[in-house]
């Protein structure tokens, strides 16, 4: 795992560090896919929603989740918050740091 973990992490946490330089903040969207039956690890009651958004609820910008709940609900998807996946990944440098200003 550490042979992918690092080369993503370090690339995601400079990228981050690039856009709070430019433009005091930065939006990460976390992008998740899983199939829509239960591999054979999994609880089978597990939701299994079309759109999953996993965030942290104290730091993700509520205007947008709702933005995107509405288009997505329009688009006739079944959605879920933070359930199969929870939150986000944040690098390791911002996590439980409020930059939101």
């Amino acid at each position: 795992m550490h042979v992918l973990y690092w080369p993503y992490s370090n690339a995601l946490q400079n990228v981050v560090a690039a856009q709070f330089d430019q433009f005091e903040m930065c939006l990460v969207i976390d992008v998740h896919s899983f199939p829509s039956k239960a591999l054979p690890y999994e609880h089978e009651n597990l939701a299994r929603p079309d759109i999953c958004f996993g965030y942290d609820i104290f730091l993700a910008p509520k205007k947008l989740i709702d933005i995107l709940q509405i288009v997505c609900k329009q688009k006739g998807l079944k959605i879920s918050h933070n359930q199969p996946f929870s939150e986000s990944y944040v690098p390791r440098y911002y996590y439980h740091q409020d930059r939101k200003g």
